[in-house]
């Protein structure tokens, strides 16, 4: 009930209070509830008197359906206190023909005025012939009680028989010739489980057990909400059935005011009583007795209201009884009835607000001592800084924050997990984690379908414990960033073995690079939910659930691994460490030369002469042979480049001269055709005997013959560069290393005995299981979402300019990432000694209800649940007992609402 609400059910109990100050002695002070200083334990007390007052005020209506004390006791004797008791009411009614009858209506009189000279007038009427049909219904309805599932031998309680006539003007029965309506049935059990031998309702709520949670959720009230809720709808439901029948009596118009209950007294009222004052109106504290120093009113008061409520409903009935009429289908009698069902809605309705309204107590009270209504974020906020201050010094859990550093250089980057802010103006912030340093274990990752990449280094455990309620949800973001001439490539995915990674993603991060990922967090049930859920499927089918079930929880391991390129790019190129820590135009162009050419390292790494000892060599004079090599590839690319340019020169040239020769061609093909239509006439004068002579001159004077056309100048082939000369070459294949070298290969990792990180969601599964007393802790699988935010700087002097990575752009970047391994890597010939891998185990602690409603209803102290979350999973990261994590002062504050931890 929120405040809102309060405040209306306050003004509507400002009739009752009235009544209540009448009642009572003048020197008495009734006060409601929450303006009266009182304990805890009062508002369990006022919850018993309540139900108690509600169930009798409720048997005090019942009454006059025919439920007296007398019939009370037979039914308890009935039932044996074994047998269900049910009340029913059932109606049957019938539609008979009576007679038809026929008579004459006249219509108004018109008067004609007729000239002439006596001007006579004359009046007329329509006189029209009415037939109307009368039927006779009756009714008949029976409130009865039976015990068990046999309704025939039920206890008649009230029943009655109704007849009336019913006029119409056309021959269609107006109601069903026979019509019986569904039994209306509502359950008493509960109601009578709560009377004593004399018949008196007395409830008290049973605070040992574990289900009584505050003085409105516990079993009795719960029991009596549901009861109250099953009665106010059987109510509703006879009264609709009964006031129906006001349509029906025809020429009767009813008094509907008298039938109204909403000025009946409703002895339920969370009341207490005020104490004695002094003069200056402060409370007494006086050393008296338990009983003088409650607050509630006692048993004889509530009597007396009910007693109010017997007389106040008496009297409405008999002043209904009164004014209705004693024949037809609604008498006095229905009249009561309608009234008793109205007023017993309203117990039930008020019954229900009185309760939550000692549930709108502890709320405003909670409010009012933390100055305001707390969120979801507000406990996020607390916690982190609460759990601070119970852990030992050395397993204090640390924010998600991450410097990418080699050795003691600055940092490259920083990597960071984070809760997206719910607060407007506040940034989002690190998320804290419980971190514990695993053992160094070389770790592989596929590069391509024919070569994996061998990494070892740092390896961080990172539990993550989120919390959720109803009405809120967290959101998370994996943010890299890069500072400027600094970069690392940042590989996304899961852990599928002891010495497995499974890459999903990759991304180099350079030069003032922000990349926001943000993350998806998918919850799979607790391993008792899962237990529960799978325990009447058939073995196969539990077979397959538990399959999926492991694939889930390995899911869970997300891992981040963080590889750097300066220190990789010194060992494939044979420089000491730290010989590119300055050299940034060198090492940007080896990534291009790695990235744009797909150049080898072969062809750029220090090479030393057989002849010298390369300890004799020092770092400077092996990064110029370096630079001499790059610079070396970049006038041969450049000359290659301008080769192909004077290569697209030449067959641009040649394309020109064939396309001249063509046009000569065609031109000199129509100058054929035209001396060969000038030669017919000649050869047909040498038929007719043309002289040689002539004929020769002829000859002569004819045009000479073109030339023969030229063969086509031969195209230039085009000159090969050297680096496509190379790349044609073909490559020396390294040869298969023997048995002897394998072996040695697979001992520079020997397997360990330390903990394998694959094996921790089996770990915490058993745990969860264990030490989840509330069954709230779900492991929960990360999963990157579809579209990611990129900020890049195309140069120093460019704006920043935002991207969205897509799915087409992410396999972009990883496949331009992958390139850079594989030639940092020579195809996975080289591992990465220098990696860092952080494995992130994720878990959710779910609330079912909203914060304040976790608090108030459940009477629960999240921070002590969640606190204990937190516990189970540092216990597994850190493979040691909680009473070594906590301090000593909090490790036994801690065991009082945790003592499984421990």
């Amino acid at each position: 009930m929120d405040s809102y609400q309060v405040e209306m059910f306050k003004n509507k109990l400002s009739n009752g209070m009235g009544t209540v100050a009448r009642i009572l002695e003048v020197n008495r002070n009734p006060l409601l509830a929450d303006n009266v200083h009182h304990k805890y334990d009062d508002k369990y007390l006022l919850a018993e008197g309540l139900t108690s007052t509600g169930l009798a005020a409720m048997l005090n209506g019942l009454q006059f359906l025919g439920l007296d004390e007398a019939k009370l006791s037979e039914i308890k004797k009935m039932s044996g206190d074994k047998k269900a008791v049910t009340l029913r009411f059932k109606m049957d009614s019938q539609c008979d023909f009576e007679k038809e009858t026929t008579r004459e209506v006249e219509g108004p009189s018109h008067v004609t005025e007729v000239s002439g000279m006596l001007n006579i007038k004359k009046t007329s009427k329509t006189v029209t012939k009415v037939t109307e049909y009368f039927w006779t219904y009756k009714a008949q309805y029976e409130f009865n009680v039976y015990c068990g599932s046999d309704p025939s031998g039920g206890l008649v309680l009230k029943s009655n028989s109704l007849s009336t006539t019913i006029m119409t003007s056309s021959k269609d029965t107006p109601q069903p010739a026979k019509s019986t309506i569904k039994p209306i049935d509502v359950s008493l059990t509960w109601l009578m489980g709560q009377l004593t031998q004399n018949g008196t309702v007395t409830c008290s709520i049973d605070r040992s057990k574990a289900t009584c949670h505050t003085p409105r959720r516990n079993p009795l009230i719960e029991s009596a909400i549901e009861f109250t809720n099953t009665i106010q709808h059987w109510c509703n439901q006879v009264n609709s059935q009964i006031s129906r029948l006001n349509g029906l009596q025809q020429n009767c118009k009813l008094d509907e005011a008298l039938m109204t209950s909403s000025d009946i007294f409703v002895p339920i009222i969370p009341i207490f009583e005020e104490g004695p004052t002094d003069d200056d109106d402060t409370k007494l504290i006086k050393d008296v007795s338990e009983e003088e120093a409650s607050v509630m009113l006692s048993k004889s008061d509530f009597d007396s209201f009910l007693s109010e409520q017997q007389r106040a409903l008496t009297s409405r009935v008999s002043d209904i009884q009164k004014a209705f009429p004693t024949t037809g289908v609604v008498t006095g009698v229905e009249g009561g009835h309608r009234l008793v069902l109205c007023h017993i809605s309203d117990l039930c309705r008020q019954y229900v607000e009185a309760v939550n309204f000692i549930e709108g107590m502890l709320r405003k009270q909670l409010i009012a001592a933390l100055g305001k209504e707390v969120t979801a974020v507000d406990f996020g906020n607390y916690m982190a800084f609460h759990i601070r201050k119970i852990f030992n010094q050395q397993f204090i859990p640390k924010t998600f924050s991450y410097a990418v550093r080699h050795s003691t250089h600055n940092p490259e980057g920083t990597v960071n997990f984070e809760l997206v802010s719910q607060e407007p103006g506040v940034l989002d912030a690190p998320v804290l984690s419980v971190v514990s340093k695993a053992a160094s274990r070389p770790m592989k990752f596929p590069l391509s379908a024919s070569s994996d990449v061998r990494f070892s280094g740092d390896a961080y455990i990172h539990s993550v414990i989120n919390h959720r309620f109803s009405s809120s949800t967290n959101n998370f973001n994996l943010v890299a960033n890069a500072r400027q001439f600094s970069g690392y490539i940042l590989v996304l995915g899961r852990i599928g073995g002891a010495d497995l990674f499974l890459p999903k993603h990759a991304l180099i991060i350079k030069n003032k690079d922000d990349l926001t990922i943000p993350l998806i967090l998918e919850e799979v049930p607790t391993p008792k939910q899962f237990k529960s859920a799978i325990e009447s499927l058939s073995p196969e089918q539990q077979r397959f659930a538990k399959a999926y079930r492991s694939m889930q929880l390995e899911s869970t391991l997300f891992g981040m691994c963080v590889i750097q390129i300066k220190p990789q790019l010194e060992r494939v190129l044979n420089l000491p460490p730290d010989s590119l820590t300055k050299e940034i135009q060198l090492t940007q162009d080896l990534i291009d030369m790695f990235l744009t050419y797909q150049v080898s390292s072969d062809l750029l790494s220090f090479q030393c002469d057989p002849c010298e000892d390369p300890a004799d060599i020092s770092a400077k004079d092996k990064v110029e042979q370096v630079k001499g090599h790059v610079k070396n590839m970049q006038d041969m690319i450049q000359k290659a480049k301008e080769a192909e340019i004077a290569e697209e020169k030449m067959k641009a040239e040649a394309a020109k001269l064939r396309r001249k020769q063509e046009e000569e061609m065609i031109a000199y093909a129509s100058r054929s055709a035209v001396v060969e239509c000038a030669a017919v006439p000649q050869m047909a004068m040498r038929s007719v005997g043309m002289s040689a002579p002539r004929a020769m001159c002829a000859m002569q004077s004819a045009p000479p013959p073109p030339p023969a056309p030229c063969a086509a100048a031969p195209v230039p082939q085009p000159v090969q560069s050297q680096l496509q000369l190379q790349q044609e070459q073909p490559q020396e294949q390294p040869q298969e290393q023997p048995q002897e070298q394998e072996q040695q290969e697979k001992q520079k990792f020997p397997s360990s005995d330390h903990t394998d990180v694959s094996t921790i969601p089996q770990q915490l599964e058993a745990k969860f299981e264990a030490l989840d007393e509330d069954d709230s802790l779900r492991p929960t699988i990360i999963k990157t979402g579809p579209s990611w935010s990129k900020s890049t700087q195309a140069g120093l002097l460019s704006k920043k300019m935002k991207l969205s990575l897509g799915e087409s752009e992410q396999k972009k970047e990883k496949n331009i990432a992958f390139d850079l391994i594989d030639a940092l890597t020579r195809s996975g010939a080289m591992d990465i000694p220098d990696a860092e891998l952080h494995v992130v185990i994720a878990s959710t602690h779910c609330f079912d209800k909203t914060l304040i409603d976790t608090v108030i209803q459940g009477n629960i102290n999240p921070i002590e649940k969640v606190e204990r979350s937190i516990l189970i999973a540092a216990t597994t990261i850190h493979s040691k007992p909680a009473s070594e994590l906590l301090l000593e002062d909090q490790a036994a504050r801690v065991k009082q609402h945790s003592p499984k931890l421990f």
